[in-house]
């Protein structure tokens, strides 16, 4: 079972080539572009209550990231980690990705109901 999840997931989630033409004739279809106001808002400079906000809008015992540590940590310690992670931010945000160990993810499968070895 474990191999056919697996599979799955390798399958899903690899890297598929696109032709140049087909995905440049899609964007030239594409008829709304955000206002200028709009762009620049996404641009500006993240500020540290507006990142606390958006963690405040998660939900209670959800992790955000690979650390494990869930959203009440970075609440309760806001006042020690709030600036450093605004900094880090920040920094992503200026070099235009993310760094290493941040671009992946973690899925776990979770049994809800019927029988166990059914991947229904």
């Amino acid at each position: 079972m474990l191999t056919t999840v697996a599979n799955f997931y390798q399958e899903l989630y690899t890297e598929k080539l696109v032709d140049p033409e087909a995905m440049q004739l899609c964007l030239q279809s594409l008829t709304w572009a955000l206002e200028e106001d709009e762009q620049q808002q996404l641009e500006e400079d993240w500020m540290l209550e507006e990142l606390k906000k958006t963690l405040h809008s998660f939900k209670n015992g959800k992790i955000p990231g690979s650390d494990g540590l869930p959203k009440e940590f970075y609440l309760i310690f806001w006042d020690l980690v709030g600036l450093d992670l605004l900094e880090l931010f920040q920094e992503h945000l200026q070099e235009g990705h993310l760094g290493a160990g941040m671009e992946w993810g973690l899925m776990t499968l979770l049994y809800k109901k019927g029988p166990r070895q059914e991947l229904n």
